[in-house]
């Protein structure tokens, strides 16, 4: 095909359209429009991608959808005058520039969000953010006074528990004195162990049964936990039934939750339903809320981190035994509660931001626009 063909993509899938800029060959998966004088290759690929619709809508197949030949020579072109159509392309591109840049800067100012949001967690679970503030409030505790009362009451809880009775309680192991980064003072490390009953959820199989998924119990994935930076879990878009239900492992409300498996590994949240987790989720259940938010701005610091543990795998995983031995910095109570105060503030701001961004993302609705403006005669000008 000579330079300025049309190639139309004529199936799997039908409507896509470029202009050659010298000669090619093309395959059986093509329609190609080698045009008569008098008619701007570029006006024609613009209408193409105006009425991808028309040509699938012409098009037949039961396996995919294909636009045959005679098909494609029986549809309708709309023609103007050639000095018309060099305006029309014109002020097409000239718009579609300009989306482009739009977009670009989009982008850029999404890039620079969740740079900034990083960067604030960062300072904030390594005490930078709150220096200050520690100066002019010095706790009356510290991190290991917080830890020996969520020690002292989770050992309680399991010995209020009828089914432990006669039961050897065994009190999860302490971090240990490996090299570790400095704290401020008044802070102290941990096992994530430490802070609650880590447990890996379950899979019921085969994976989509009938007899396990589509009743009304939330079914908690990785992509459920991925879908957005949000801190809480509220919804699911998948149930399982009661039978699923004794093939997975339940959670309660306020259950913490850190994605295990894939790509997507090392995402934390704090689920805020009831349901099961797949095998592809950790909860670990910890008792105290503040404790609880901390730890999700810590983990969101910690993703990187987590996934080059098992770098090279082609299924990254972090088993149960490397989650329960994530070391967390524990400040005193009060100064949780005053990074956690903060943090909420702000991340509620840039979560709600990214929405925003996102929307305003209209590119593609905006190009179609354009071009319907076109091809009634409106850019004609």
């Amino acid at each position: 095909m000579p330079a300025g063909t049309v190639l139309i993509s004529s199936r799997a899938p039908v409507g896509y359209c470029a202009v050659a800029s010298r000669p090619v060959a093309t395959n059986q998966g093509f329609k190609s429009l080698v045009l008569r004088d008098g008619i701007d290759p570029f006006f024609v690929r613009y209408y193409v991608l105006r009425s991808k619709q028309y040509l699938q809508d012409n098009s037949s197949g039961t396996t995919f959808k294909e636009l045959s030949g005679s098909a494609m020579g029986e549809l309708m072109f709309p023609l103007a005058p050639l000095d018309v159509q060099h305006r029309i392309v014109a002020r097409i591109d000239a718009l579609f520039a300009e989306i482009e840049e739009g977009e670009q800067a989009l982008a850029a100012a999404t890039e620079g969000l969740e740079a900034y949001r990083k960067a604030l967690f960062k300072a904030a679970v390594t005490g930078d953010l709150t220096a200050d503030w520690r100066k002019a409030n010095p706790p009356a505790e510290t991190g290991q006074d917080l830890m020996r009362r969520v020690l002292a009451d989770r050992r309680a809880r399991w010995e209020a528990e009828p089914s432990n009775t006669k039961k050897h309680y065994n009190e999860p192991a302490g971090p240990g004195s490996d090299e570790r980064p400095n704290l401020p003072e008044r802070w102290a490390w941990t096992r994530l162990e430490q802070l609650g009953e880590v447990v890996r959820g379950a899979s019921p199989r085969p994976a989509g049964h009938p007899r396990y998924f589509g009743g009304t119990i939330p079914w908690i994935t990785v992509g459920s936990i991925t879908r957005d930076n949000g801190i809480y879990l509220h919804r699911t878009d998948t149930f399982l039934t009661e039978e699923g239900r004794q093939k997975s492992r339940f959670i309660q409300p306020g259950t913490f939750l850190l994605t295990n498996s894939g790509f997507t590994l090392g995402v934390p949240k704090i689920s805020m339903i009831g349901g099961c987790i797949n095998d592809g989720v950790v909860a670990i259940n910890i008792l105290d809320e503040d404790v609880k938010v901390f730890l999700y701005f810590y983990l969101s610091t910690k993703t990187e981190e987590l996934r080059n543990i098992r770098r090279g795998q082609d299924q990254p995983n972090l088993n149960t035994s490397i989650v329960k031995d994530i070391r967390v910095p524990i400040p005193p109570v009060s100064e949780i509660r005053q990074i956690n105060r903060l943090l909420l503030d702000c991340g509620d701001r840039l979560v709600g931001l990214e929405p925003t961004l996102r929307g305003a993302t209209r590119g593609p609705a905006l190009r179609q626009a354009i071009l319907a403006a076109a091809f009634r005669g409106d850019l004609a000008v």
